[in-house]
């Protein structure tokens, strides 16, 4: 009989693959489910209301080849948004938003010395205070804002040494609380009718609140530092 390729028994993994086998072989699995809506009322010629409501289910699981294992979590988070805008003239407008973030947890491949075999989902409370603003004929345009992001359990990623084999091995952890403010502005000037000119510019300060403990890692020594990965 004929041994054609595609009937062969595939080969056994060898060099990397063999070397990345040991470290992970894990697939997880999310199913969500999310209810959301978003409204506006005009409370008078000049004041707008605007509020938004979502709802996330997530279901998480994890199929861990390599430990043997099947974790399993839910998590759900109520996520509000509130914007309040004044239109001050014709060519102003102050506006104000609150709004809450959210994004789901799960599971690492193994726990290690920088990181836990999960971690927790991340949730965020932002807050804005700007202005939009132009000239009668809109050739010239200016815009404003201040914002404040204070997260909860911010979502980082660590590089971990594989045990007996030097590899790194990536993972996820929280910062238990973190905070971002900043400030931002650009302006656009319409030149001629085919020639327009933009300026921006933006600046963020970020600062870990509390560093917590992951993995049997203490990172509360981190606490005042400059968060990752947070451009300036």
């Amino acid at each position: 009989t004929a041994d054609f390729g595609f009937f062969a028994e595939p080969a056994a993994p060898t060099g990397t693959q063999a070397l990345l086998a040991t470290l992970s072989d894990f697939v997880s699995t999310y199913n969500t489910f999310a209810l959301f809506g978003f409204a506006d009322y005009k409370v008078s010629d000049a004041f707008t209301l605007s509020f938004g409501l979502r709802w996330d289910n997530d279901d998480i699981s994890q199929d861990n080849q390599l430990l043997r294992t099947n974790p399993t979590k839910t998590q759900s988070e109520l996520q509000p948004k509130v914007s309040l805008s004044y239109q001050a003239t014709d060519n102003i407008l102050i506006y104000g938003n609150y709004g809450r973030g959210y994004r789901s947890g799960g599971f690492n491949s193994d726990a290690t010395a920088l990181y836990d075999s999960d971690y927790d989902g991340e949730t965020s409370n932002s807050y804005e205070l700007g202005f939009k603003s132009s000239t009668e004929d809109d050739r010239f345009i200016f815009n404003a804002a201040a914002f404040l992001i204070d997260f909860t359990n911010q979502q980082q990623y660590a590089v971990a040494i594989g045990a007996g084999n030097g590899a790194l091995v990536l993972g996820n952890y929280n910062l238990p609380r973190t905070e971002v403010t900043g400030v931002e502005a650009e302006i656009k000037w319409r030149a001629s009718k085919y020639f327009d000119i933009l300026a921006g510019f933006g600046y963020t300060s970020s600062v870990i609140k509390e560093g917590g403990n992951a993995g049997g890692t203490d990172r509360t020594g981190f606490e005042g530092n400059t968060t990752p990965f947070v451009p300036r």
